[in-house]
């Protein structure tokens, strides 16, 4: 790899994105914009697995000689350790530019700190106390990568000690155990549901609420409130959209610098 030839310094968001719901790149995008208002990078752009521009394609869209690339997923798993990567390889400027990936968004130490505080705004807005509180933390997984489970079972014993009296349970979208299972294996009558998901879309949407039994509440920007076999069911929003991200990002990419 060569060294750089100007002091330019190009910042890539990389997310899975989606070709079906134009709304999932669109909340990245706006993210995009805000942590280039915020942050001091030279060309801050986003990145997308489904969208445009692509992986493969958007190290040939900067002019920096020196770029950082923070996966906007939630683990190391099968996208930020090989689909990301191996696609970055095919652009054009690959071997010119000096790239560094950082770790995914959702393993920065301050998310587990977070997620607590989320849930208990949540427990006290709807009067819960937390010693009699089940969170369910929601993962994508795949079986395709072990790994990509590891940040949410990390992230759910985090919170655990943070909330200790509170049941801590982890589910899936695509592995297991699967959503499904939450309501039978929460013990207290209030369970807060987190999906631990960088976008929204379909899955926090639609499949999320209707896999738990909630066929009819259905909010794309707020939580969703609803009652499954006598318990009271609160699904925040997913962590993609949490204002943190901005920080978190910025700092990822700012260690990463400060590193190199």
């Amino acid at each position: 790899m060569t060294c750089p030839a100007n002091d330019k310094i190009a910042l890539i968001l990389a997310a899975h994105g989606s070709t079906l719901e134009p709304d999932v790149n669109a909340g990245i995008q706006t993210l995009t914009d805000q942590v280039r208002a915020k942050s001091e990078f030279d060309e801050v752009i986003a990145a997308f697995h489904q969208g445009e521009p692509r992986f493969c394609e958007v190290l040939d869209r900067v002019n920096a000689d020196r770029v950082f690339v923070v996966p906007l997923m939630t683990s190391e798993g099968y996208y930020a350790t090989e689909k990301l990567p191996a696609a970055l390889a095919q652009n054009a400027r690959f071997e010119k530019v000096k790239l560094i990936q950082t770790r995914p968004v959702g393993t920065h130490p301050a998310l587990a700190a977070t997620l607590a505080q989320r849930a208990q705004r949540l427990a006290l807005n709807h009067e819960v106390d937390t010693a009699e509180l089940t969170i369910a933390l929601v993962g994508h997984g795949t079986p395709r990568n072990a790994a990509s489970r590891y940040a949410t079972e990390t992230a759910a014993v985090s919170v655990s000690e943070l909330l200790p009296h509170a049941q801590l349970l982890t589910a899936y979208l695509d592995d297991q155990p699967p959503i499904e299972t939450i309501m039978q294996r929460a013990i207290y009558q209030s369970v807060i549901v987190i999906p631990f998901l960088i976008g929204g879309g379909a899955h926090t949407v639609r499949d999320l609420p209707v896999r738990l039994g909630l066929l009819n509440e259905i909010s794309e920007n707020t939580s969703v409130i609803g009652s499954v076999d006598g318990k009271q069911v609160m699904i925040d929003v997913p962590v993609g959209q949490y204002a943190e991200i901005i920080d978190w990002v910025i700092q990822l990419a700012a260690q990463a610098a400060e590193a190199t």
